[in-house]
C-alpha cells in the first residue's frame, strides 16, 4: 500500500500505481509455491525465526 503511494506521488500517474501493484502480484504468485515447498519441509519455528529477524 506505501508503495502504491509513493509511486504515486513521485509519478502521479495511476499507470504506474497499477503496474507496480501487478509486478507485485505477479511475484507473489511465483514464490507461493516454493514458499509452500520450503514450509513443508523445514521446521516451521526455524523459518518463523528467519523471516520476522
Amino acid at each position: 500500500m506505501l508503495q502504491g503511494w509513493i509511486v504515486l506521488i513521485q509519478t502521479d500517474s495511476a499507470f504506474w500505481v497499477g503496474a507496480t501493484a501487478g509486478v507485485s502480484g505477479i511475484g507473489m504468485t511465483l514464490f507461493s509455491p516454493l514458499a509452500g515447498v520450503l514450509i513443508d519441509r523445514y521446521n516451521r519455528k526455524i523459518l518463523l525465526l528467519a523471516t520476522q529477524a
